[in-house]
């Protein structure tokens, strides 16, 4: 007796995949909600909610959502370059104002400053993306240097000043 071919599974639509991983992630939240941090909070003794911590993965490692997590910092200068990536550029930010010399530098080296975000950025292009990186970086060296010899600092991040 020769057994009937069965017909193939349709593939599963978008609607049906994404229904089936937020069933998933429903399903691990109910089982282990303090992993995910969405764990309810503690009522103190004045029976007011306790914050017990971060919300989401990018609260957790104090990033701002759209920012690599590499960058580069050092911190005897008080400055920290990263990458934004939407839309692409490098971003120098300080802990405290630079002085007039630091910040001619940082025009000369094409950075400008945005107001909102407080903090000194420069347009990746994407015809040269790894020259634009790679001098900012250069920059962002040199600037540190300049910053620790301000400061009288002979050693740290980039070799002796």
């Amino acid at each position: 007796m020769a057994r009937a071919k069965r017909k193939p599974r349709p593939a599963p639509t978008d609607a049906q995949l994404a229904e089936q991983a937020t069933t998933a992630h429903h399903e691990q939240l109910a089982e282990h909600p303090a992993e995910f941090g969405t764990a309810q909070p503690a009522a103190h003794e004045s029976g007011q909610p306790q914050d017990i911590g971060p919300r989401s993965r990018a609260e957790a490692v104090g990033k701002r959502s759209g920012y690599s997590p590499a960058g580069i910092i050092d911190k005897l200068a008080g400055a920290r370059l990263r990458e934004h990536q939407n839309p692409y550029l490098s971003v120098i930010k300080f802990e405290e104002k630079p002085s007039d010399d630091v910040r001619q530098m940082l025009t000369d080296a094409n950075f400008h400053w945005s107001q909102p975000n407080r903090e000194w950025v420069r347009l990746i292009r994407y015809e040269s993306a790894w020259q634009d990186r790679a001098s900012a970086e250069d920059a962002f060296r040199d600037i540190c240097k300049a910053i620790r010899h301000e400061r009288g600092v002979t050693h740290g991040f980039g070799g002796p000043a």
